[in-house]
């Protein structure tokens, strides 16, 4: 299975390197990784200028259109069989995507899956869980066919 991660990127420069890197370190290797800047006026472009990656591909936006058009973009770019979504300030477990793809795999009825979420405080240390052991559609991964045909207008992480 390939699986495209799109990740939006708008004036993020505190946090996109180690959201990039919990992407480009995943012990699941079959991906490619769409990033949309967002018409960021901070080194946002310029760290991700420095990202030496086949498996990345980014694209400059000029001007600031807002989240929902940058991932749909981000969407509309992807060759994957499945889309899964990253947020510049978040950072992805090392294991997420092969665990979600070992649990799509395992169930071919699933139409999406999801992640706990832990929410971290400026430091590295976690400092609270939100979800435990709950399936969330945060951080979701989502078939492309049924983003683009808007089968899921009710995710808040995934806009159309």
């Amino acid at each position: 299975m390939f699986i495209s991660v799109v990740m939006s990127v708008y004036n993020t420069e505190q946090y996109v390197k180690q959201a990039v890197d919990s992407i480009l370190y995943q012990t699941y290797k079959n991906f490619e990784f769409v990033i949309i800047n967002d018409g960021s006026t901070d080194n946002t472009r310029n760290i991700l200028e420095d990202i030496e990656d086949n498996r990345v591909k980014i694209i400059h936006l000029k001007k600031n259109h807002g989240v929902a058009y940058a991932r749909n973009l981000g969407i509309q770019e992807a060759k994957g069989d499945w889309i899964a979504v990253q947020d510049a300030d978040d950072i992805s477990m090392p294991s997420r995507l092969e665990k979600q793809a070992k649990f799509i795999e395992s169930n071919p009825h699933v139409i999406a899956v999801g992640s706990k979420i832990e929410c971290i405080s400026g430091k590295p240390a976690v400092s609270r869980k939100i979800l435990n052991g709950i399936a969330a559609f945060h951080n979701s991964l989502l078939t492309k066919d049924d983003l683009l045909k808007e089968r899921f207008r009710s995710l808040s992480s995934v806009s159309r």
